[in-house]
């Protein structure tokens, strides 16, 4: 699911996922306001360095699902 590069629509979703969920957000540029809003909602969030998540580099395709799903297998 997309969800609107927007903190209010971020923080809506979020707010679907219960108590303290657990979040991992790629570290790319504008992650930091992503994770404000994360943690203001009660997440746990997780920072995942591009560079350092193995199953990025190892791919021969790159897309958001693709990345999420590394992301989530990581978590």
């Amino acid at each position: 699911m997309r969800i609107a590069n927007d903190p209010v629509a971020l923080g809506l979703q979020i707010e679907q996922a219960g108590s303290r969920p657990d979040v991992v957000v790629e570290a790319t540029y504008g992650w930091y306001w992503a994770v404000d809003v994360l943690q203001a909602a009660g997440a746990e969030v997780h920072l995942a360095h591009p560079l350092g998540v193995k199953g990025f580099a190892y791919r021969r395709v790159k897309n958001d699902i693709k990345d999420a799903s590394d992301l989530a297998d990581l978590l």
